[in-house]
């Protein structure tokens, strides 16, 4: 049997008998998961709040409005459904966001998470809990990126919360006996996500440079970063659900560790257009000039990443969906 025949019926078996609750079901990451689940079971609750400039609930599927902040909500939605796996996904995005929003990122990334975890404790202890972290959670990364390694200093309320729930995570293990992986994703991008304030770098830097809007770098644009092309991120998140350790930590990304400066350039490439760029002084609180990642605790568990994406192809997908978001184009 192939390697891609064994991964499905490895998936198939797993989770087509199984009930699957995908929190921020909506949003960039969520939407995308769902759709890959989708291929093996339909038994998949999405729930999501419908603030944060997602999509619309997929077909096919059942769609439970709520914010994971409110703990009636979601205790209702805890005694009406019991899970299997849950997808712990709905966040507050991102850095900026959190900075200028300080306790609506503590409500929804703090409070959600341990809402979630405690409903998960109280009816259903045998699901499988997979939370939705931050590469972020390094800090300034002069300390590393593996796993092992020691916090840096944490600049964001984000980063704050997302590590204080990776915690809270380990605690409900230790205490409770659940099933909890905590994932750090490195730089997600692809289709599905939408331009905007809060939003990442390269759906913001396409949209401006098809539009012929200026692109705005910070510093000498020099800074790096790994960006995990967002099929990539989902295959290596589905591998964890059924294979990754019991309380354990895994970073998810792969791919090209690039200069925002080289980036815009090779966007510029890609859609053989250019725009001015607007220089301003580097945001206080991002203090990492350098972001890569070690997986070698994904490889360690047999996770092999043969059909990664080529960066350039991955671009050029994402490129193509901002072209059809884009009604001015």
């Amino acid at each position: 049997m192939s390697r891609s025949k064994s991964v499905k019926k490895a998936l198939r078996d797993a989770f087509e008998e199984k009930r699957i609750l995908v929190t921020g079901g909506c949003g960039f990451i969520g939407a995308n998961l769902i759709k890959k689940l989708k291929i093996y079971t339909s038994n998949i609750i999405c729930v999501d709040d419908l603030s944060a400039n997602s999509g619309h609930p997929q077909d096919e599927i059942d769609f439970v409005e709520l914010n994971v902040s409110d703990f009636d909500s979601v205790s209702k939605l805890f005694n009406e459904y019991k899970f299997d796996y849950i997808f712990h996904l709905a966040a507050h995005f991102a850095n900026q966001n959190s900075v200028e929003h300080p306790v609506e990122d503590m409500k929804t990334n703090l409070i959600g998470t341990y809402n979630l975890l405690e409903n998960t404790s109280i009816n259903c202890p045998e699901a499988s809990f997979i939370f939705s972290s931050s590469s972020c959670v390094y800090g300034d990364g002069n300390l590393g990126f593996a796993e092992d390694n020691k916090i840096g200093l944490l600049s964001t309320p984000y980063a704050i919360h997302k590590y204080a729930s990776e915690k809270y995570c380990e605690m409900y293990t230790f205490l409770n006996g659940i099933r909890t992986i905590n994932i750090r994703y490195f730089n997600v991008f692809g289709p599905g996500e939408k331009p905007g304030k809060y939003r990442n770098v390269i759906p913001n830097f396409i949209h401006n440079i098809l539009c012929n809007k200026p692109i705005v770098l910070f510093g000498d644009g020099k800074s790096s970063r790994l960006f995990t092309f967002v099929d990539d991120a989902v295959e290596m998140t589905l591998f964890l659900a059924l294979n990754g350790k019991k309380g354990e930590l895994y970073n998810v990304g792969i791919g090209d560790e690039v200069k925002i400066i080289d980036l815009a350039k090779k966007i510029y490439k890609l859609t053989e257009k250019e725009s001015q760029i607007i220089w301003k002084p580097e945001r206080y609180w991002d203090i990492t000039k350098v972001r890569r990642c070690s997986i070698e605790k994904l490889h360690k568990l047999g996770y092999d990443n043969i059909n990664h994406c080529n960066f350039d192809d991955a671009l050029k997908k994402t490129i193509d969906y901002i072209k059809s978001l884009d009604k001015e184009l």
